[in-house]
């Protein structure tokens, strides 16, 4: 975890920076995990089928545009869309400044399922340095019956002795991104 000024994005110095950074835990999650796991419906837009709905989000998932960029801001490395052994470099803005921290995907899916549903998504693990320790993974699953839902789950515990002592501050902050990533996902576009 480093300081920086919130008003610029991760580079390429950033991803060399973290390219090397070992991962914090199994895919599993830490042992002594706190356990999030958090499910909403997708809103449909004006005239959108539910089919359409699914590609809007799982488009938006597997280009990392998950959390509103006012609050974190990232990128992938290599640049491009999220694959297994990618590197996201994320700035979370606190004020002026943000706070670096990276993660590695070490899943990715995109398939139909065998009763005509469909699944989307990742999954990665922190690595060192990084506030949290665990896994956390992005969802977004179509029901044949024309459901759509965004899935969002994380195995995590402190990361770094300042993560273990404000705790609870940590924890706000974690459950505030997830449910604001949530509502990014979920939420219809309007016209």
């Amino acid at each position: 975890m480093r300081l920086v000024f919130a008003s610029r994005p991760p580079d390429a110095t950033a991803c060399a920076r973290w390219s090397g950074a070992p991962t914090t835990s199994s895919s599993d999650g830490p042992s002594g995990a706190t356990v999030d796991h958090y499910e909403a419906p997708v809103q449909l837009g004006p005239g959108e089928t539910p089919f359409a709905a699914f590609v809007r989000v799982r488009d938006r998932l597997l280009a990392y545009d998950v959390f509103p960029p006012v609050v974190v801001r990232a990128t992938i490395c290599p640049d491009g869309r999220i694959t297994v052994g990618a590197t996201i470099v994320q700035h979370v803005a606190v004020g002026p400044l943000a706070l670096e921290a990276a993660v590695r995907v070490i899943e990715v899916w995109d398939r139909a399922g065998p009763d005509g549903g469909s699944a989307a998504g990742f999954r990665y693990v922190t690595l060192r340095g990084h506030p949290e320790c665990g896994v956390a993974s992005f969802e977004v699953r179509a029901t044949p019956a024309g459901e759509v839902r965004v899935l969002l789950g994380a195995r995590s515990r402190p990361g770094t002795w300042q993560t273990r002592l404000g705790r609870p501050f940590a924890r706000l902050l974690q459950r505030t991104l997830t449910r604001a990533a949530l509502r990014r996902l979920t939420t219809a576009p309007q016209r």
